[in-house]
């Protein structure tokens, strides 16, 4: 008898629960499952979609959040590599900013295209290198854990608790910086290795076409200087944009500008686009997308941002 109240008791709960999720907004279930991991000791969880099968950490409200409750990641961005830059299933991909694969381990496995991953976070290239075993396609994908900058050495690295797409390289003192505006100043600090792309990888030795994905929260600038040889033999270059980073970082956007002058052709892409009809932005002369750069130059609030798609060719490669 007992026993029978108790499974009634459970399953009423069961279902008052699951009731209770599905009126929550995706933030509030977002929230109910990263405190219960928290409270059963939980680090990190496993979940499926339309790019595989990937693992990440538990209290990721960015990246892994994204794919857990879309099924995908980027879609936009995916069709664009997949559909159109690596069209003809050859080629060279290499993903700056790598995090946990979600973007280099479909090109890998649906066009067969070789990869190169940075990834400088120890934790997310954990994960990265479990999702490459665990998405097959470990033959064809190849991750470091460094990041990439202007020259060789070891940097400060500072880790945001909640987004783990917003790790970065700290060079100055936060008291030094007149603006926190995600109270950067509170985050714990790590030590990283860093090398310049130039002593790294030989472009001329890379299956063509070479596209090159750049996501590093800011320190996009250092990398440009520590592939100085590397940019000038490579077709494509995606690249996020955000005056911001760059600043509190140390460097100047026009700094950035002189890299971007460098490609004939680009344009301003919606990396996160869910419309994937509309898949490749149309190439411009690059001075249209320096103009559109130039306007949001100014912005100090860390909210306005961009992803540049540049080109040395006036279409892709359809």
């Amino acid at each position: 008898m007992y026993k029978r109240f108790k499974l009634s008791i459970q399953k009423a709960m069961d279902r008052t629960f699951s009731w209770l999720l599905w009126k929550m907004s995706e933030e509030a279930r977002l929230q109910v499952f990263r405190m219960s991991g928290r409270v059963l000791g939980v680090r990190s969880c496993t979940c499926n979609g339309t790019l595989g099968t990937y693992e990440g950490g538990i209290n990721d409200q960015s990246v892994l959040a994204c794919y857990l409750f879309t099924g995908n990641y980027e879609p936009a961005l995916q069709a664009l590599l997949a559909d159109y830059i690596f069209i003809n299933g050859h080629g060279t991909f290499v993903d700056i900013g790598a995090n946990i694969g979600l973007t280099m381990i479909p090109v890998a496995r649906e066009r067969g295209i070789s990869c190169f991953g940075f990834e400088p976070d120890p934790d997310n290239y954990t994960f990265l290198r479990k999702n490459i075993v665990g998405n097959g396609v470990e033959s064809r994908v190849t991750a470091f854990n460094f990041a990439l900058f202007s020259k060789n050495g070891k940097l400060d690295f500072e880790l945001s608790d909640t987004n783990m797409g917003d790790h970065r390289i700290r060079r100055k003192s936060p008291s030094a910086i007149k603006n926190n505006a995600f109270d950067e100043q509170f985050r714990r600090v790590i030590t990283t290795k860093a090398r310049k792309l130039d002593n790294v990888l030989n472009v001329n030795s890379l299956d063509r076409p070479v596209a090159v994905k750049i996501d590093t929260q800011g320190s996009e600038v250092q990398v440009f200087k520590g592939a100085r040889v590397f940019l000038q033999g490579i077709d494509y270059m995606i690249v996020e944009y955000w005056p911001y980073g760059v600043r509190r970082i140390g460097d100047l956007p026009d700094a950035f500008i002189e890299t971007v002058k460098q490609f004939p052709y680009g344009a301003i892409c919606d990396r996160q686009s869910p419309d994937v009809s509309v898949r490749a932005p149309k190439l411009e002369s690059i001075s249209n997308v320096i103009k559109k750069m130039r306007d949001i130059a100014q912005d100090e609030s860390g909210t306005t941002d961009m992803n540049i798609i540049l080109s040395r060719h006036p279409k892709f490669s359809t």
